[in-house]
């Protein structure tokens, strides 16, 4: 987890490789099946990753302490790449801080 808090555009990037990666392949499933069964079973996974993929963009957005509504860009084809973009506030470690 200290990584991730270490490297969040990374993190960004690797949860929308990842994202993109597995509805590529419910979409696949979904396209060989031609069952409405397994279209609306596998629509669950669908919607757990784009709400997952949501959640995370939402995790970085306030450890870069920015706006939640940034989250919007998700909407907007290659969108995630504005998230990359957003300068982080958070102060670094060991500065703002009394010693």
């Amino acid at each position: 987890m200290k990584w991730f808090n270490k490297h969040l555009n990374w993190t960004v990037a690797i949860s929308s490789g990842l994202a993109t990666s597995l509805l590529v392949l419910i979409i696949f499933v979904i396209d060989k099946a031609n069952s409405e069964v397994i279209s609306l079973i596998m629509a669950l996974p669908n919607i757990l990753i784009v709400l997952g993929w949501g959640l995370i963009s939402g995790w970085v957005l306030t450890r870069k302490k920015r706006s939640l509504a940034w989250v919007c860009l998700l909407l907007i084809p290659l969108g995630w790449i504005g998230l990359l973009l957003l300068k982080n506030n958070s102060p670094a470690e060991g500065e703002g801080q009394p010693q």
